[in-house]
């Protein structure tokens, strides 16, 4: 049977990440967005949780790459 990492269930992300499911479902009550069904996109909680914890910063909206040294002698 293949998971489908884009629609996971609360146990079944909970046994892929090694958490308790009340954590998670904690989680989901602090503002994490589910997928309509109710079900968990890997990728998004993964981004979420890194957002929350500070480790994670938000890209240009433009992306200018204004702010990107180049080497030059590369």
């Amino acid at each position: 049977m293949t998971t489908n990492l884009n629609a996971l269930t609360v146990a079944q992300l909970a046994k892929l990440l090694g958490a308790k499911p009340a954590a998670i479902e904690a989680d989901i009550r602090s503002g994490f967005r589910t997928n309509p069904d109710g079900t968990i996109h890997y990728l998004s909680y993964a981004a979420w949780l890194s957002k929350k914890h500070g480790r994670f910063e938000e890209p240009d909206a433009i992306g200018d790459g204004a702010d990107v040294e180049f080497d030059e002698g590369a």
